[in-house]
Formats: structure tokens, sequence, C-alpha cells
């Protein structure tokens, strides 16, 4: 089956300093996480782009995240744990 990503519901971990959703592959629950250097790539290269808050780049940069998560699941890239996590190269790749 496909990762399926449910939009909306990431939280920040303060500790690792990264923020992390939920996807699911079937029944199977698999953790994603973005590091602050991938969402402030993001946020650069929307700001250059595109005008709003930084509320609305969140949410518009929420959908790319996801489409990378899921190409990386899809092609196993994951972490030890089993984890995926979307870094700055990741997102610079989408260039």
């Amino acid at each position: 089956m496909a990762l399926e990503i449910e939009p909306g519901r990431a939280v920040y971990d303060d500790e690792r300093d990264i923020v992390t959703f939920m996807g699911m592959d079937g029944a199977r629950m698999v953790r994603c996480l973005v590091t602050r250097e991938a969402l402030l790539a993001l946020a650069r290269r929307r700001a250059e782009t595109a005008k709003g808050d930084a509320r609305c780049l969140s949410f518009a940069c929420a959908a790319l995240i996801h489409r990378i998560a899921v190409r990386k699941y899809e092609r196993r890239k994951l972490d030890l744990d089993g984890s995926v996590f979307v870094l700055q190269r990741d997102v610079t790749a989408e260039d």
C-alpha cells in the first residue's frame, strides 16, 4: 500500500527541534520527521515566490513536505527506527 498522510496533524518536538507527523501504510503507522533546516529552506523558497504571512507559508509547505515523505517512504529511504526524515537536501532537490 501507499503511505497516506493526514494533513494538519503535525507536532513540534522541542527536545529534538523537529516537526513530527504520522502516516499510515495500511495498518502500519509510519512516523515522519522534518528538520528545522528543511523547513527554513522551504520557507526561504516560498518567501521568494509567494506573498503572505508565515502561517500561510507553513500550510503551503505541508503538501510538499508530505509528497517528499511519501516518495522517501516508497523508496524505503528510512531511518534506523523506520521513520521517514525530511532533510534540507530533500527540499532543495525539489527545485
